[in-house]
């Protein structure tokens, strides 16, 4: 099996029926009853985008979020590493008057975007940059395929969460996406905290517009996100090129 193939089937594998188990212990019981309280990733990435004309969104999995976005942006396309998340999400939008409109595309990111530059106006990303092999790369590919002034929007789990560091202080290995038989998160490549995803967008060439998360009390986790926060939500804008400005538009029909 290529390289390729064996991560279509992992994901496949994932999201196709085995999934995670679910977390259980204290906290668990403590989210289950404060959820009501919850501002979800999906809300906080939502509230961070403008109204435009294409959004893409990388990761789509089973196009939620893209169906979600779809009333503040004219064409919505997605692209998932897996063929059954891709078939999900086209089976929701097949009965819709405006499926014209949503463009699903079963992709790996790693192997760079398929779309030419500038084409789009926003590109957002939700659980994903942890599991690719090069997130350098796939910034560079967001930022090359954003209009001059567009914004990405990308979130991924903080490493440095309280449970996080009390788990490691204990002697365990923090799980903090899904859990597989084993008790870890064996697909995820890599972690983030705030400051290094802020760091890693500055070294490709974005500009930070806004840093919040997602999660229950989040007004609260705010105030020490890197600490409090379970995840990590961050807008930032590819800046005008002195030659460009104001004269950037989307290039796909």
């Amino acid at each position: 099996m290529s390289k390729k193939n064996l991560k279509e089937a992992t994901y496949d594998e994932i999201y196709g029926g085995r999934g995670y188990k679910e977390k259980k212990g204290s906290l668990a019981w403590l989210y289950k009853h404060l959820k009501r309280y919850e501002r979800t990733r999906y809300q906080t990435v939502y509230n961070a985008l403008e109204h435009g004309n294409k959004l893409l969104d990388i990761g789509c999995g089973d196009g939620d979020f893209c169906i979600m976005s779809k009333d503040i942006f004219a064409e919505v396309y997605g692209v998932d590493v897996s063929p059954i998340r891709i078939m999900n999400a086209q089976k929701k939008i097949s009965e819709r008057e405006d499926k014209s409109n949503f463009h699903f595309v079963q992709h790996d990111v790693d192997e760079n975007l398929v779309y030419p530059n500038g084409s789009f106006d926003a590109v957002t990303s939700l659980a994903t940059l942890e599991y690719v092999v090069y997130p350098y790369r796939v910034i560079s590919e967001v930022r090359r395929v954003l209009r001059q002034g567009g914004h990405f929007v990308v979130q991924a789990s903080n490493f440095a969460f309280l449970p996080n560091r009390l788990a490691l202080l204990a002697g365990k290995l923090p799980a903090p996406g899904g859990i597989g038989e084993c008790g870890v998160d064996w697909e995820r490549l890599h972690n983030f905290t705030p400051e290094i995803m802020m760091k890693s967008l500055k070294h490709g060439g974005f500009e930070i517009v806004e840093v919040t998360c997602s999660g229950i009390f989040h007004r609260f986790r705010g105030v020490w996100p890197s600490l409090l926060a379970g995840d990590v939500i961050v807008k930032a804008k590819k800046p005008f090129a002195e030659s460009d400005k104001g004269t950037s538009s989307s290039t796909l029909g």
